[in-house]
């Protein structure tokens, strides 16, 4: 079985209370993090920034919980490699899924994407998962403020080009924290520069 959610299906599930955005207790501790000058908020309802990181995500959304367990496994919809094709967190009967920024009633996560679980962290064994401090390590780099400010734009534009589901709650963050900061804006040919250095880095790695 292969399935992969419409928009409108996006909308039907919320509308039946299927699926919810993260809730506002989560969003204030990622708020409080920062993850390459920005808050980790921000990144993790960002569609450029979470589609084909979900390792990465996944261990930066279980940074502002509790009692949680970090999944890897394999999804329906997405092809089966020589290692876990997918990761995402559970807790509460829910599954945090950072690829589209939602939680999922896992009875209905299971139905649909029939994950095939691999391998299973908690609280205190995923501090010896070796990969766990270190990509919290990576992320949590510092940055100046003008790429701070240049990268929300940027993402927000991207956002708004390609449209998410939920990408309200995303410009709500963006603009949450630019007013916080006091984060100017930039003029389209600053933007189409960055966005060639963007599309260089991506390129490169």
């Amino acid at each position: 079985m292969y399935f992969e959610p419409t928009i409108e299906e996006y909308h039907s599930f919320i509308a039946q209370h299927w699926i919810a955005p993260y809730e506002e207790t989560l969003k204030e501790n990622l708020r409080k993090q920062k993850v390459a000058g920005l808050p980790a908020s921000v990144l993790l309802l960002s569609k450029p920034c979470c589609r084909g990181n979900c390792y990465q995500m996944s261990i930066l959304l279980t940074t502002a919980m509790s009692s949680f367990h970090l999944v890897h496994g394999n999804i329906n919809c997405l092809p089966k490699e020589d290692y876990p094709n997918h990761s995402w967190v559970e807790k509460d009967g829910y599954v945090y899924d950072t690829t589209d920024g939602f939680k999922w009633k896992k009875e209905l996560y299971d139905a649909l994407f029939e994950p095939e679980i691999l391998k299973i962290y908690d609280e205190q064994t995923v501090q010896d998962y070796p990969y766990y401090q270190a990509v919290l390590q990576h992320l949590r780099r510092e940055t100046d403020a003008f790429f701070q400010a240049i990268s929300l734009q940027y993402l927000e534009l991207l956002e708004l080009e390609q449209p998410t589901v939920n990408h309200h709650a995303l410009l709500e963050e963006i603009e949450k924290y630019r007013s916080q900061e006091n984060l100017k804006t930039y003029a389209p040919p600053v933007l189409e520069k960055f966005r060639q250095y963007m599309n260089r880095e991506s390129v490169d790695s």
